[in-house]
C-alpha cells in the first residue's frame, strides 16, 4: 500500500474542502523529494501528481479532476480483453484533447476496434498489435498536461488475419488516382497479395473464372515493407481498370480476402467543378452563363406562353368531344357491371357504397363507344374470355390512380362446378380510352408470361359486353411490404432474429388476431427465403424475355402458405426482339427503385431489374423499410453516381448482403444474372445450420454431397457463389413453408 506523509495529507484535505464549498484556492502541484510514497515492488519513489483546484467560473488551464498518481502507468492485459483508458480532466474554455500511440499522432476513429467516449479511450478485443504507449494530451489556450499508459498484451491468437478495413465500392474517373487500403490484425507473421479481375463481376460467381484473377503485387521483404504492401495505389486510371480488386491475407491459421470494387467512367461524364478555374476564367464564365441563363429562361416563358394559348384553343374545341368518350366508358363499365344483378352467385353482403358504384342507371346512346370498342377488339381473345354470368365482384381491396381491384367469385374457372376465390382488376367509371388500353396490354403481358409458382396467375378476362376486367388469382395476405410491416418485431428483439428456426419454432407463442390469423416472428431464413422466391419468379420472367420495370415488395403479392407472387404488370415489356427498352413518354415512376441507366437515359432492361431486386431485397431484409427515406426523388441520380449505397440492414448476414451490393454496380454489365442470384442463395440456406430442409416444400437445394459453405468460401472470391449449383434456366426452384410455419394475415 502507500503511504502519505502528513504534510501531504492535509494538501489534500484542504483540497478537498475548496472543492465542496466551490472558492477559490492555492495551486498545489510539488514534487516531494522526502514525503514520497514508495511503491512496494520499487526501489525508487513515485512522485505525487497532487490535485489542482482552480476557480473555473471564468478560465482556467487545464487540470486532473481525479488523483493521478503516475504520470506513467503501466497496464497488463491478456489478448481479446476490453481496454479502457481514461484521463479526467476539465477545463475552460473548452480544451482539445489528442490522443497518441508511440509518440504519433493516432486517430482511433478509424480503426473499428477503437472508440472515443470523452475522456475515455476503449479498445474491445485487443490483440497483440494494440501493444505500446498510449498518451493523452489536454489542451487549450491557457495550458497543457498529458498522461501515458504503457500498454502490454499478452497471449497469442490462434485465428486467421481480421481485417481492419472494410470493403469498398469506388467510381472514378480516367485520369484520376485511386488508393486501396488492406489494413488487418495477425498475431503470426503474414503474407499479403493483391489481384485483380478485370472481368464483369458475374464470373466471380463461377469457381472455373478463379484462374483468371491477374495477380498485382505480394509482400517481398527484399523489396517493400509490410506498410507499403497493404496499400495498392493505381494511377492515371484507364477505362480497363474497372473491377474487382482482391487483398489476400495469409498466415499458419489460414487466409481471409477483401473486396474492393471500382468503376472508371470517361472523362467527358465529368462534373464541371468551378473551383478547379482561374478566378479570371471563372468570373468570364460566370457572366456567359448568366447570359444563357437569361435567354433560356426568357425562351422557355414565350414557349410556355404559345403552349397554354394552344391549349385554350384545343381544349374548348374538343370539350364536346371529351364528354362523349368519358361517357362511352361509364355506360361499358354499368353495362358489365349491371349483369351481376340477376348473377345466382351474387353476393348480398356488398358494401352499399359499392353497390351504389356498381349499379348506376343504363344509358342507350354512346357517340363514343366505337373507338374503345376498337382498341377492346384488338386484343380480344376467345379462349381467355371468361362468361360475365359466372362472376360476382365483391368488395374493394384496392385501388390506384387509374384502376380497381375487387374480390370476387367465379364459378368454373379452374374447374366445371368449382367456386373459386379470385381478384378482379378494372378501371374506374372515368377512364380514358388509354386507361383501358393500358389495362389490355396488362392482360396481354399476363398471358405471354404464363404459369410460374411465384408469380400471379393469370386466370381469364371479360372484354365483350361491359366494362373490362382482368381475372387472376387472389393472394391472400395482400402486398410483402405491408406484411413484413406488420410482422415487423420491436427494436430490442432485433437480436432474436439470428436464432435458427429450430430454436425458436417448438416455443413461440402465437396470438390470434383474426379467425385465421395468426402472428409469428419472422427469422431471418424466412427472409432470406421471400428473396429467393421473387428470384426465382424474376428468373422466369425473363427466360420468357420479359421485363417488370416496377419490382418493389409493394407489387410482390403473399399467397397461401406464404408464396411470394410477383404482380402488378401494368409496366412490364416484351423484350422478344431486343435486349433493352427504351421509355418514350413522361409519366411517374419508381425513382428509389430505379437502376442509373434507367434514372439517366430512359434505358430498362434486364440488369435494371437486378437492380430494382436489390432495392427489394433491401426492404425484405428490413421488414419493409423505405429505401433511402432522406434522400430527395430529384437528388437520387447524383447520390448514386457518387458511389453511396444503403448500409447493410441489422439482421442481414454478410454474405447475403454481399449479393445485394453486387447487384448495386453503376455499370449494368457487372451486375449478376438472377440465375447466379437464385444458385447464391440457396448455397447460404444449404449453408444455415441448423434448418430442417425436410419442412420446406418445393424446395431444390443442391444434393447433400455439396461441398461445406467453409471449403466453397475457400475457393472463390465472394463467399456468394453458384458453383456446383447453377440451375438449368428450364428448371425452377419453388419455396414455401410448411402450414406449421404460415402465418395469415387477411
Amino acid at each position: 500500500m502507500f503511504i502519505l506523509q502528513k504534510f501531504s495529507f492535509f494538501i489534500l484535505l484542504i483540497h478537498i474542502i475548496n472543492v465542496f464549498s466551490n472558492k477559490k484556492s492555492i495551486v498545489f502541484q510539488e514534487s516531494l523529494d522526502d514525503d514520497a510514497y514508495y511503491d512496494g515492488d520499487q526501489q525508487e519513489p513515485v512522485h505525487v501528481n497532487l490535485l489542482q483546484t482552480i476557480d473555473c467560473s471564468n478560465q482556467c488551464p487545464p487540470y486532473w479532476t481525479e488523483p493521478i498518481l503516475q504520470q506513467k502507468q503501466t497496464l497488463v492485459y491478456p489478448t481479446s480483453a476490453f481496454v479502457s483508458l481514461k484521463c479526467p480532466y476539465n477545463a475552460k474554455p473548452k480544451a482539445k484533447i489528442t490522443w497518441f500511440k508511440d509518440e504519433q499522432i493516432f486517430s482511433p476513429e478509424l480503426f473499428e476496434l477503437f472508440s472515443i467516449d470523452d475522456m475515455y479511450l476503449n479498445i474491445s478485443k485487443i490483440t497483440m498489435y494494440e501493444t505500446g504507449m498510449y498518451t493523452c494530451t489536454i489542451e487549450n489556450s491557457l495550458g497543457k498536461i498529458s498522461r501515458s499508459f504503457q500498454l502490454v498484451v499478452q497471449g497469442r491468437s490462434l485465428d486467421r488475419p481480421v481485417f481492419i478495413s472494410k470493403p469498398t465500392n469506388l467510381t472514378r474517373y480516367e485520369g484520376d488516382n485511386v488508393t486501396f487500403e488492406c489494413l488487418f490484425y495477425s498475431d503470426s507473421s503474414p503474407f499479403i497479395q493483391w489481384f485483380v479481375q478485370r472481368k464483369s463481376i458475374k464470373n466471380i460467381y463461377r469457381n472455373e473464372q478463379y484462374n483468371e484473377l491477374e495477380f498485382l503485387k505480394e509482400y517481398n521483404p527484399h523489396t517493400m515493407s509490410e506498410d507499403e504492401v497493404k496499400l495498392l495505389t493505381i494511377k492515371r486510371l484507364q477505362r480497363n481498370d474497372t473491377g474487382v480488386y482482391l487483398c489476400r491475407v495469409l498466415n499458419e491459421y489460414g487466409f481471409n480476402d477483401l473486396i474492393h470494387h471500382l468503376t472508371v467512367l470517361p472523362d467527358y461524364e465529368r462534373p464541371l467543378l468551378l473551383q478547379n478555374i482561374s478566378p479570371n476564367k471563372r468570373h468570364y464564365i460566370s457572366n456567359r452563363l448568366s447570359d444563357e441563363l437569361m435567354i433560356l429562361i426568357g425562351c422557355i416563358i414565350g414557349i410556355l406562353l404559345f403552349a397554354f394559348i394552344f391549349f385554350l384553343i384545343y381544349h374548348f374545341r374538343n370539350e364536346k368531344s371529351l364528354q362523349q368518350t368519358l361517357l362511352a366508358t361509364r355506360i361499358l363499365a354499368t353495362r358489365g357491371i349491371s349483369n351481376l344483378k340477376n348473377n345466382q352467385l351474387y353476393r348480398s353482403d356488398i358494401d352499399p357504397k359499392t353497390k351504389k358504384h356498381l349499379m348506376e342507371d343504363n344509358c342507350h346512346h354512346c357517340p363514343a363507344e366505337g373507338t374503345i370498342s376498337t382498341i377492346i377488339s384488338s386484343y380480344y381473345d376467345d379462349q381467355c374470355e371468361f362468361s360475365r354470368e359466372n362472376l360476382a365482384v365483391g368488395h374493394l381491396i384496392g385501388k390506384g390512380a387509374f384502376g380497381l381491384v375487387y374480390q370476387g367469385v367465379a364459378k368454373g374457372i379452374n374447374s366445371k362446378e368449382k367456386v373459386t376465390t379470385v381478384a378482379i382488376k378494372t378501371v374506374r367509371d372515368d377512364a380514358t380510352p388509354e386507361e383501358v388500353e393500358n389495362l389490355l396490354k396488362e392482360l396481354s403481358v399476363m398471358k405471354m408470361v404464363g404459369k410460374h409458382i411465384n408469380i400471379i396467375s393469370f386466370l381469364g378476362c371479360c372484354t365483350k359486353g361491359g366494362q373490362v376486367m382482368l381475372i387472376v388469382e387472389y393472394a391472400k395476405y395482400g402486398n410483402l411490404r405491408d406484411y413484413l410491416r406488420r410482422k415487423r418485431p420491436p427494436a430490442h428483439a432485433l437480436s432474436g432474429l439470428y436464432e435458427s428456426p429450430s430454436d425458436t419454432d417448438n416455443n413461440e407463442q402465437e396470438t390470434i388476431i383474426n379467425d385465421d390469423d395468426y402472428v409469428r416472428s419472422l427469422t431471418t431464413i424466412d427472409l432470406i427465403l421471400f428473396c429467393l422466391q421473387v428470384a426465382s419468379g424474376m428468373e422466369y420472367l425473363h427466360s420468357k424475355k420479359c421485363i417488370h420495370r416496377d419490382l418493389a415488395a409493394r407489387n410482390v403479392l403473399l399467397a397461401e402458405n406464404r408464396i411470394c407472387k410477383i404482380a402488378d404488370f401494368g409496366f412490364a415489356r416484351d423484350l422478344t426482339q431486343t435486349y433493352y427498352y427504351r421509355k418514350q413518354t413522361d409519366g411517374r415512376v419508381p425513382v428509389k427503385w430505379m437502376s442509373p441507366e434507367a434514372l439517366f437515359d430512359r434505358k430498362f432492361s434486364i440488369k435494371s431489374d437486378v437492380w430494382s431486386y436489390s432495392v427489394l431485397a433491401w426492404e425484405i431484409m428490413t421488414y419493409g423499410g423505405t429505401p433511402y427515406p432522406s434522400i430527395a426523388a430529384e437528388n437520387m441520380f447524383d447520390y448514386l453516381r457518387d458511389g453511396n449505397r444503403m448500409s447493410q440492414p441489422i439482421n442481414c448476414p454478410n454474405e447475403i448482403f454481399q449479393m445485394i451490393e453486387s447487384c448495386w454496380t453503376f455499370k449494368e454489365s457487372l451486375r449478376p444474372t438472377f440465375t447466379q442470384i437464385c444458385g447464391s442463395l440457396r448455397h447460404y440456406l444449404y449453408g444455415s445450420s441448423p434448418i430442417d430442409y425436410s419442412d420446406l416444400d418445393y424446395v431444390d437445394f443442391p444434393p447433400i454431397s455439396s461441398p461445406s459453405m467453409s471449403d466453397f468460401a475457400s475457393t472463390t472470391i465472394l463467399p456468394l457463389s453458384t458453383s456446383g449449383i447453377a440451375s438449368d434456366s428450364n428448371s425452377h426452384s419453388h419455396i414455401t413453408t410448411t402450414a406449421t410455419s404460415s402465418s395469415s394475415l387477411s
